[in-house]
């Protein structure tokens, strides 16, 4: 007949039909237990049975929560991750602290595992993901820069050709030493030039065409007209181009403004000659 009995180890409720004396393995934590009463004679050599659990039902339901939140959390929401983290450690505690009462000792050690792995994985993962992100609006923003020091050039250079009525053989340098434009002007935030490059070679970043500034000062004003261009400043993906009529423009790929700049030279001889005969 089966025998009702705590056991020494955990104190849950098991259930043996085992003789009394005879030993049984708890269900739960695994100790060998005798099974209370009088003694019976030795039992033959041989594996220890397991005991039955009678008891009232355990709650697992944290526990549970816990993995499903640690699992969840680790694969797709960071906020989870923590709350299966905290559940689990909480759910240990209690299955550690009341075993008649709460279960799931494994899923709230589980759910500690993978509710850990998702806090600390995920993060990683979302930087890998926004850091490309990040690095394209940081180029974009460079990209603006420039155009913006193009446009800057093309206005100063009209300004100092109607205040002197003169074009310098260096226009760029003319420029910083008149005042009209800053050396930091000169440098786009893409090339990694410094403040020394740009001082040592003022078109370190930035290309003057051949011409254009004599057309300039002539009148010319075609939007086709390439006055400037920065260099190779963008892994290749191309370049802001100042135009004669003033505005700037990111063309891509690079090979494209070599382009431009030989049709702007094809097309210089006509566009002097109409602006001289104007």
């Amino acid at each position: 007949m089966a025998q009702q009995f705590s056991c020494s180890s955990c104190g849950r409720v098991i259930e043996s039909d085992v003789m009394p004396g005879q030993p049984v393995r708890c269900p739960f934590c695994e100790a060998v237990v005798t099974v209370p009463g009088p003694s019976a004679p030795p039992m033959a050599p041989g594996p220890v049975p397991h005991a039955a659990y009678t008891g009232l039902p355990v709650r697992t339901g944290m526990a549970t929560g816990a993995l499903v939140c640690g699992i969840v959390g680790m694969l797709t929401c960071f906020p989870l991750a923590i709350v299966g983290l905290v559940l689990g450690i909480i759910a240990l505690v209690r299955a550690n602290n009341e075993p008649l009462a709460y279960g799931g000792r494994g899923r709230a050690i589980a759910g500690i595992c993978t509710g850990g792995i998702g806090v600390v994985v995920m993060p990683l993962m979302m930087i890998a993901i926004l850091l490309p992100s990040l690095s394209r609006a940081r180029e974009l923003s460079k990209r603006l820069v420039c155009g913006a020091n193009l446009k800057g050039l093309g206005t100063s250079m009209l300004i100092y050709i109607n205040e002197y009525n003169a074009v310098p053989d260096d226009m760029f340098q003319t420029l910083v030493d008149t005042g009209e434009i800053s050396p930091e002007q000169l440098i786009c935030p893409s090339s990694g030039k410094t403040l020394a490059d740009v001082q040592a070679d003022p078109y370190a970043c930035y290309v003057l065409v051949p011409g254009m500034a004599q057309a300039l000062a002539a009148g010319v004003s075609d939007g086709r007209l390439v006055v400037a261009y920065e260099r190779d400043n963008h892994a290749g993906e191309g370049s802001n181009v100042l135009y004669a009529d003033g505005h700037a423009e990111f063309i891509r790929p690079y090979t494209k403004v070599a382009e431009l700049v030989q049709d702007t030279q094809q097309r210089l001889p006509e566009a002097l000659a109409r602006a001289r005969d104007q």
